[in-house]
């Protein structure tokens, strides 16, 4: 059985925030409470859209790790 190739891609945190507004308002929000970005991950859907995944850390907070994932986020 044959491998399948998996597509690499390569994006800016702002190329992905550009791209769906409802990241952009989480990941405004999160910031705004002093989260920072730590990790991102983009997976590719048989549709040609993308689940994107975002893990944001405040070491201070209650609840120190966040993470984000949104489907069908189309990039440019």
């Amino acid at each position: 059985m044959a491998r399948k190739s998996h597509r690499r891609r390569s994006v800016t945190l702002e190329q992905l925030l550009a791209a769906s507004e409802r990241l952009r308002g989480l990941h405004d929000q999160l910031s705004a409470d002093g989260y920072v970005t730590k990790s991102g991950r983009l997976y590719g859907c048989r549709d040609g859209s993308y689940t994107v995944r975002l893990v944001m850390r405040n070491r201070s907070a209650m609840v120190s790790t966040v993470a984000l994932t949104i489907q069908g986020v189309v990039l440019a």
